[in-house]
C-alpha cells in the first residue's frame, strides 16, 4: 500500500519548494521554463537525494488504465508532485500557447542519466494517461506531453508514443486538424517493435477523420479516409493475431478496439443493425477482460444504448444508458467529469427523448448540461455544451407540444378517432423535424 504519511508529504513539499525557487528565479516564460528545467536536471537532479525522491514518487504513482478504482484514487496526492517536479506549475494560468518549434536540447545534456531516463518516460507517460483517462484534465495532460516532447526529442520510439498521445488530446477537444497532424507524425516514427501502438494510432486517425466528417461539413473524403485507416488497422491487426509475440489479452484488446470503431462507423452510415451487433460483441468481450465495473465497460454500454435508441428500442436504450451512467460515475473521481456528463446527456436524448418520455428527457438533459458546465474546468472542449443545449431545446419543445396536445384533447368524450390520429401525426412530425449529431 502506498505511504500517504504526513511526514512523507512534508518532505516532498520542502524539496519541491526548493525546486520551484530555482526554476522561477528567472521568470515564467515557457522558453525559460524549458531551459531552467534542464539546467536544474543537469545540476541538481543527479544528486543522490533527488534521485531517491523521484524513485519514491515513481513507486507511489503507477497508474494504469486497468487499475482498480481504489488504486487510481491512491494516485491523486502524487500527481501534482510529479507536475511540480517538471516545473509545470510555473506556466501562467490559462491555456498556454505551445510553441510550434521545439527547443533543441543537446544530447550531451543527458550524459550520466541513461539509467533513469526510461523511468522518467514511464512515470510521465503514466501521469499524462492519468490526466487524460481518469481526471479528463486535458490541459494538464497537454502540458505533460509537451514537456515530454522536448525532453525525449532525441528518442524516436518515445517521440512516436508522445505524438500519439498529443493527437489523442487534440482529438478529445475536437481540434481535428491538429490531431490528424500528430497521429501522422506518430506513424512516421514507429519502428517494427511498436506494431500494437501503430494499430492504435491507425484506429484513432480513422476515428478523427470520422469525427471531422460528423462535426464539420460532412466532406465525403473524410469518410473515405476513415474507412481507409480502419482497413489498415485491420490488416496490421491480422499480423498481430498470428504473431507469438503478443499475449492473448493484448490480442483481445486490439480486436475489441477495432470492433468499437467499426460499430461507430456503421452507426454514422446509418447501418444500425450492424452497429448494434458490433457493440453487443464489444460489450461481451470488454466484460470478459475488465469485469463489470470498469470505464471501458461503461463506454461500451453507452455506445450500445445510443445505438438502440436510434434503432427504436427505447426501453433497452434507457436500461443500457442508465447502467452506463452508474458505472462511469463509479469509475471517475468526480461525477462532473466530461465522460459521465455526456453519458447523462445521451440517456436524456437517445433514451428518454427518442422514447417519447419528454418530461424526464428535459430534466435529464438539464442535469447533463449542469454537469458539462462543471466539467469545463478540466475540459478544453465547449462543443458538447452547445450540443447538449440543442438537445435540451428540442426535448423542451417536444414536452411543451405534448402538454399542449394533452390540453387540446383532454376531454375523453371529445377524443374522436380523427383527433387521436391528428395528435399522433403532430407528434410524429415533430420527431421528424429533429436533426441531431452523434457525438461520442
Amino acid at each position: 500500500m502506498r505511504d500517504n504519511s504526513i511526514e512523507f508529504h512534508e518532505k516532498i513539499n520542502n524539496k519541491i519548494a526548493y525546486l520551484e525557487s530555482l526554476i522561477t528565479a528567472t521568470g515564467n516564460n515557457q522558453t525559460v521554463w524549458v531551459t531552467n528545467f534542464y539546467e536544474f536536471f543537469d545540476k541538481f537532479f543527479l544528486q543522490r537525494n533527488w534521485i531517491e525522491l523521484f524513485n519514491t514518487l515513481s513507486e507511489r504513482f503507477h497508474y494504469n488504465y486497468s487499475d482498480s478504482e481504489e488504486e487510481k484514487k491512491a494516485c491523486i496526492p502524487f500527481a501534482d508532485y510529479l507536475l511540480r517536479m517538471a516545473g509545470i506549475p510555473i506556466i501562467p494560468t490559462g491555456i498556454p500557447i505551445i510553441p510550434t518549434v521545439i527547443p533543441t536540447i543537446p544530447v550531451h545534456q543527458f550524459q550520466g542519466m541513461e539509467d533513469i531516463i526510461p523511468k522518467i518516460f514511464k512515470i510521465y507517460n503514466q501521469l499524462g494517461s492519468y490526466f487524460i483517462t481518469y481526471t479528463e484534465n486535458y490541459e494538464k495532460a497537454r502540458l505533460v506531453y509537451h514537456f515530454m516532447e522536448i525532453f525525449f526529442q532525441h528518442n524516436t520510439q518515445a517521440t512516436a508514443i508522445i505524438n500519439h498521445q498529443m493527437g489523442y488530446i487534440f482529438r478529445r477537444v475536437r481540434k481535428h486538424d491538429e490531431a490528424i497532424d500528430y497521429f501522422n507524425r506518430a506513424l512516421t516514427r514507429y519502428d517494427n517493435t511498436q506494431e500494437v501502438d501503430r494499430v492504435t494510432t491507425l484506429l484513432h486517425l480513422g476515428s478523427t477523420y470520422r469525427d471531422r466528417y460528423r462535426d464539420t461539413n460532412q466532406n465525403p473524403k473524410d469518410l473515405q479516409e476513415a474507412e481507409k485507416y480502419l482497413d489498415l488497422s485491420f490488416q496490421t491487426t491480422e499480423a498481430i493475431l498470428e504473431s507469438p509475440n503478443f499475449t492473448a489479452e493484448q490480442k483481445q484488446k486490439q480486436m475489441v478496439s477495432i470492433m468499437h470503431c467499426q460499430g461507430q462507423l456503421y452507426r454514422l452510415q446509418n447501418k444500425l443493425a450492424e452497429a448494434k451487433t458490433m457493440f453487443e460483441k464489444t460489450l461481451e468481450i470488454k466484460r470478459r477482460i475488465y469485469g463489470d465495473i470498469h470505464s471501458d465497460v461503461g463506454i461500451a454500454l453507452q455506445e450500445l444504448g445510443t445505438t438502440l435508441g436510434l434503432h427504436s428500442e427505447h426501453k433497452l436504450a434507457i436500461d443500457y444508458l442508465s447502467k452506463a451512467v452508474k458505472i462511469l460515475e463509479q469509475c471517475h473521481p468526480s461525477k462532473t467529469t466530461h465522460r459521465v456528463a455526456f453519458a447523462v446527456g445521451e440517456l436524456g436524448y437517445y433514451g428518454y427523448y427518442l422514447g417519447g418520455e419528454y418530461k424526464t428527457a428535459v430534466s435529464t438533459l438539464q442535469d447533463a448540461k449542469e454537469r458539462l458546465l462543471a466539467a469545463l474546468r478540466n475540459n478544453l472542449d465547449h462543443s458538447d455544451i452547445q450540443l447538449c443545449q440543442e438537445f435540451l431545446a428540442v426535448a423542451s419543445k417536444a414536452y411543451q407540444a405534448q402538454q399542449d396536445r394533452i390540453a387540446k384533447y383532454k376531454e375523453p368524450e371529445e377524443n374522436t378517432a380523427s383527433q387521436k390520429t391528428e395528435a399522433a401525426k403532430e407528434q410524429q412530425d415533430e420527431q421528424e423535424e429533429i436533426s441531431y449529431k452523434l457525438s461520442i
